[in-house]
């Protein structure tokens, strides 16, 4: 039996691999869902600057209003484009 935890790092090393081959900078933020960072990556390239949350489940994920709002907060404080990743397990 896989651990969510793992399952979700998993996903995240996944979808940072990708968008580094594709040309941008990326960042995983382990410790993402707290106060500071409501955010699982960030991907840069030519100014452009992408945020990621990701969720790995088998059935369409969902976030909590609160984590919602963190995240929506980040993202237009950054100046980016925020997306809800899922991978399904």
């Amino acid at each position: 039996m896989v651990k969510t935890y793992s399952k979700g790092s998993r996903a995240e090393r996944e979808l940072a691999h990708f968008l580094n081959h594709r040309g941008f900078a990326t960042l995983r933020v382990p410790s993402s869902g707290g106060f500071l960072s409501p955010l699982d990556i960030v991907a840069i390239r030519n100014g452009l600057v992408l945020t990621f949350e990701i969720k790995s489940h088998k059935v369409k994920p969902r976030l909590r209003k609160e984590q919602l709002e963190a995240f929506s907060k980040w993202t237009r404080k950054a100046g980016a484009m925020g997306f809800l990743a899922w991978r399904r397990t």
